[in-house]
């Protein structure tokens, strides 16, 4: 399981996913981000979502 931030790294705006693609995207300046890495694929955000580590415990997953 991944886990990142939604907070842009560009301004501070909600990321957001839209199904069927393998981004987040920024509504505020157009910035994207990998769903598997949280790299920036598009600017003008030229640093990765902050990525938390998880944890699972049956069926629950928690951030650690």
């Amino acid at each position: 399981y991944l886990a990142f931030s939604a907070v842009c790294t560009h301004e501070g705006c909600t990321v957001n996913h839209t199904k069927g693609s393998n981004e987040f995207s920024c509504p505020c300046h157009g910035a994207r981000f990998d769903t598997t890495t949280g790299d920036a694929t598009r600017g003008p955000a030229r640093r990765a979502l902050a990525k938390y580590t998880v944890t699972v415990s049956g069926s629950d997953i928690y951030l650690a």
